[in-house]
């Protein structure tokens, strides 16, 4: 009798849960149409200066044609820069050109490209891009902090070559904001992990759906939620975090308020500190095209280290009252809820494989009507992942891909690999929970 309600709860659970994060993706998509009416109409008023930073880390193979995808960015020269950002750690391997070589030799070659080295072989892309904050006045001494603002990419990012114009025009209606946020669809890689011809590729699109499908459902939803004018108890304490590639930060705020020292990942982190502060976060309605893991050893690496984020909350919160005392402007209580927020977040990337399992049990081993309502649980999986699909070239215009040939077909082939992808989803996880040290 208990178990059949237990059971009752969790299919009607996922189902809704299912639903929740389908009518989410929508109204993220619907918020990223607002890109097309930014392309056409100019906002008057002067650009910002952006820098671009590109924290690096033997990166020797593509680091040359990401300093030029970023130099074609539509915007205007005078008013950006790039800066390549390398780490004593590479000179540890000698005898080969590494990322330092070329970074140096890039900066010689354009003037709008120069290169800061971080000196420690201790540390990580946090502490490189809190260096180069610190160095960025030697580079350009008559700079002025306030008025500009650090974009950081990745060596892999191919972000929308309108995503600095964008950025501008969004700024200038919200010029006192400090962080602006663009997020990441995963399909750069599509053609290259789809022409693998792997008897895993289809489940590592499907890993590449789940990740965009994350931006939609979650990171952009949660950040829109925080910038309401009205706020509930529940938007005031959600944790919105921010993402390491597509982040804009005005350079005065970067300098008072750094990356924690020494610590990945560095972004979830960044957001718990950003919602302590009570700092809106300013999503911005174009796309960086990002790769997603091209073997099943990059995605249970990445999964597992990602998870560390959202699952070390407890971590932040002493972080946040020792260093910077924003207790004082959000109280303990706060901090709290906080807390339960991410780990709420945590939550579901943890049970989202044992439900499928126990909802597979359930088909298997429950009366009739039971093991119907678990089907329909389980096949409600691929409602997010469908509308995905359906808007999935689109996203790619959004991103910048516009080149990219997809069948039409083919997006709905990989959302309907949601349902075996979900029995897999929290394996790294799980391995992050119990074996990695945090």
């Amino acid at each position: 009798m208990y178990l059949a309600i237990i059971l009752y709860i969790i299919s009607l659970g996922v189902i809704l849960l299912n639903i929740s994060n389908l009518l989410k993706a929508m109204n993220s998509i619907r918020f990223l149409r607002k890109y097309f009416t930014l392309t056409k109409n100019k906002i008057s008023g002067e650009n910002p200066y952006v820098i671009v930073l590109l924290p690096v880390l033997n990166e020797q193979k593509i680091i040359k044609s990401t300093t030029e995808y970023m130099r074609s960015f539509n915007y205007p020269k005078e008013r950006r820069k790039i800066i390549i950002i390398t780490t004593e750690k590479e000179k540890k391997k000698k005898n080969r050109e590494n990322t330092v070589d070329i970074a140096e030799k890039l900066s010689k070659l354009h003037k709008d490209v120069d290169h800061i080295h971080y000196p420690l072989t201790v540390g990580c892309k946090a502490d490189q891009i809190n260096h180069a904050v610190d160095e960025i006045k030697n580079l350009y001494p008559s700079l002025d902090y306030g008025g500009t603002f650090i974009a950081i990419y990745d060596a892999d990012s191919r972000p929308n070559p309108d995503s600095l114009h964008i950025f501008s025009q969004i700024y200038k209606k919200n010029r006192k904001a400090n962080v602006f946020q663009q997020s990441a669809s995963f399909e750069n890689n599509y053609m290259e992990v789809k022409g693998k011809n792997s008897p895993f590729s289809g489940f590592l699109l499907a890993a590449g759906f789940e990740q965009t499908l994350y931006t939609l459902a979650y990171e952009i939803p949660k950040i829109i939620r925080k910038n309401k004018v009205r706020k509930n108890i529940i938007d005031r304490y959600t944790y919105a975090h921010v993402v390491g590639h597509g982040l804009f930060l005005r350079l005065s705020f970067a300098k008072k308020y750094p990356f924690p020292k020494n610590y990945y990942p560095e972004d979830m982190f960044y957001g718990f500190i950003l919602d302590a502060l009570e700092e809106s976060i300013i999503p911005l309605p174009v796309l960086d095209s990002s790769d997603h893991p091209a073997t099943l050893k990059e995605w249970f690496r990445q999964k597992s280290l990602w998870f560390k984020g959202p699952f070390n909350f407890l971590v932040y919160k002493r972080y946040v009252k020792k260093e910077i005392n924003a207790s004082r402007r959000f109280k303990d209580i706060g901090l709290d809820l906080l807390c339960i927020s991410a780990w709420y977040a945590a939550l579901g990337w943890f049970t989202k494989s044992i439900l499928a399992l126990i909802l597979l049990l359930t088909i298997l081993y429950a009366d009739a009507f039971l093991a119907r309502l678990a089907v329909i649980a389980l096949i409600s999986y691929v409602l997010p992942s469908l509308i995905l699909a359906e808007n999935f070239v689109f996203l790619l215009k959004v991103s910048g891909k516009i080149d990219t040939k997809i069948s039409l077909i083919e997006p709905y082939f990989i959302a309907f690999l949601a349902i075996p992808y979900a029995f897999v989803h929290s394996l790294p996880t799980i391995y992050s929970a119990f074996f990695i040290k945090k």
